[in-house]
């Protein structure tokens, strides 16, 4: 199962599909994921830093929460959503609950001028499933933080990668790996 929300890039997904001959094997839901319903895209891209294709502005677009839509189990989630990710598990309290995928993927965006700690949330849904993470910028295992101090604690480590007189927000990449699946 795959969920996309932008009607632009729709068509190559479903093009991609069709030419690695997985077709009939993924269903593609035409909605973004999220706990809030009908999002409305506000036109945010990066054409002008790279020429990739805009997202349209302003268009209502569909939303489903996974708790609704996931019936199977799930052996491998991908979020990566720019900065929604919270939303997307948000969506999904019941599925982490139930069966969590055995593994994960998934971004973190926070933006400096105010940390997120909606991740805060999702690392604690994560710790409490049974998750281990590695992190790609601090290149380790870490022990995901649990309260909004740990947190605090944990973004500071990022201040090596993120120069806030450059840019306005910092990501990184998990790798997570449920116990029950080792």
């Amino acid at each position: 199962m795959t969920f996309d929300g932008n009607l632009e890039t729709l068509d190559y997904l479903k093009m991609s599909l069709a030419m690695n001959g997985f077709s009939d094997h993924v269903k593609v839901v035409e909605a973004l994921v999220s706990n809030v319903t009908n999002v409305q895209f506000d036109g945010w891209n990066v054409k002008s830093n790279s020429g990739a294709s805009a997202s349209p502005g302003y268009v209502t677009t569909r939303s489903v929460k996974l708790d609704d839509v996931v019936r199977e189990p799930v052996l491998y989630a991908k979020i990566d959503v720019e900065g929604w990710e919270p939303a997307v598990f948000a969506s999904a309290r019941k599925l982490f609950q139930r069966e969590p995928p055995l593994y994960l993927f998934f971004e973190m965006t926070y933006y400096l001028e105010k940390w997120k700690h909606e991740y805060l949330e999702v690392f604690m849904m994560l710790t409490a499933a049974g998750y281990k993470c590695e992190s790609s910028v601090l290149q380790k295992i870490f022990d995901m933080p649990t309260t909004k101090e740990a947190f605090d604690a944990m973004l500071k480590g990022y201040s090596f990668a993120c120069d806030p007189t450059k840019i306005n927000f910092c990501q990184d990449e998990f790798s997570c790996v449920l116990s029950s699946a080792s």
